[in-house]
């Protein structure tokens, strides 16, 4: 077994963060969509048409992504798409209304669909079979950070959710106010 190179270690870990990340954007939504339609007065059609606008330019921007990373290489493209998906999270946390918050999930899924062309392609690019060591293991650690995504992407959606509707509820609705040593025996 060969042993990979620390310089490309250190791009596949990059590369394979960025991916998990991307899942996390993706699949954060699922998990807090009652959430959302609760916090905002909408109903499921509303919510599930909020996850078809983040998911159709996610698919469909990958295709110009793929075009834009060929002309101006994968290594920017990836910046754009971790800056930009990082702010309209933040943007989507404080969206004040659904509109808005429509219209921010449009821009992160376009930003989202630049990751797997830009990131593909630089570990494509900037390894070798030589460099990859034994197998196709930059592929598969790759293709496993992407996959780790399951494990953590609901809890953290959910945390991030219940937060932000916690501060919605008045004080004696709180989980943490309520006396449940009275309602036992």
């Amino acid at each position: 077994m060969s042993k990979m190179p620390v310089s490309t270690f250190r791009l596949v870990l990059l590369v394979s963060c960025a991916h998990a990340l991307v899942h996390t954007f993706e699949l954060a939504l699922p998990a807090v969509e009652q959430m959302i339609g609760d916090e905002y007065g909408v109903g499921k059609a509303a919510t599930g048409t909020l996850g078809m606008v983040w998911r159709l330019p996610f698919g469909l921007g990958a295709v110009l992504a793929g075009v834009l990373a060929d002309r101006y290489g994968s290594r920017p493209l990836l910046i754009v798409y971790l800056v930009g998906c990082s702010a309209t999270a933040v943007l989507a946390r404080w969206a004040p209304t659904f509109n808005v918050l429509f219209l921010v999930m449009l821009a992160m899924g376009c930003f989202a669909s630049i990751y797997h062309p830009a990131g593909l392609s630089l570990i494509s690019r900037e390894t070798t079979p030589e460099t990859r060591g034994s197998g196709a293991r930059a592929a598969r650690d790759h293709w496993v950070a992407g996959d780790c995504r399951r494990a953590f992407r609901s809890h953290a959606a959910v945390f991030v959710g219940e937060s932000r509707l916690a501060r919605l509820l008045p004080d004696s609705d709180r989980a943490g106010d309520v006396d449940c040593g009275s309602a036992v025996g």
